[in-house]
């Protein structure tokens, strides 16, 4: 057996009778929303109620966020969709690391390409290096106006070794 991972618990590869090398199931979540308003002015965490995937159980739907059983280096990666303002606000995307607002190189913000006209598709990608029991969130911004409409909201979690 090889130890595969970093956490306290290691992955191990297993090699059958006839010499085939299985590797361990890796870490993968996907959770989405179909939409919700969220107050402006300061970094507001997603609602995902859904999972799509989640083979190792580490996304509560009940608490919207993912859980790392296992540390090591995670893709993640979130989108939004936040409707037409009249406001011309600065928007962003960012992935919340316990719950916390997120810092500066987990987060994407720039003002509103076309105040008022045409919703707008936020992305983020990022690999995190997480430890056992890190919890990941989706986070959305805007910074003026009374509300951000936030359509399809979701956020997938792969753990890369």
């Amino acid at each position: 057996l090889v130890k595969v991972g970093t956490g306290p618990v290691p992955d191990m590869l297993s090699v059958s009778t006839m010499g085939v090398v299985a590797m361990p199931m890796q870490s993968r979540a996907i959770a989405r929303s179909v939409g919700a308003s969220y107050p402006s002015g300061a970094w507001q965490l997603v609602s995902l109620p859904n999972k799509d995937e989640d083979p190792q159980g580490e996304f509560s739907v009940a608490d919207h966020k993912f859980t790392a059983k296992t540390g090591g280096l995670y893709l993640i990666s979130g989108h939004a969709t936040i409707e037409p303002s009249v406001s011309g606000p600065v928007r962003g995307i960012g992935i919340s690391i316990g719950g916390t607002p997120p810092p500066p190189h987990l987060r994407d913000t720039r003002a509103a390409i076309l105040t008022g006209s045409d919703d707008e598709d936020l992305t983020i990608a990022r690999v995190v290096r997480l430890g056992p029991g890190q919890e990941v969130r989706l986070a959305v911004y805007q910074d003026s106006g009374t509300s951000l409409y936030v359509s399809d909201p979701s956020l997938e979690v792969v753990r890369l070794n």
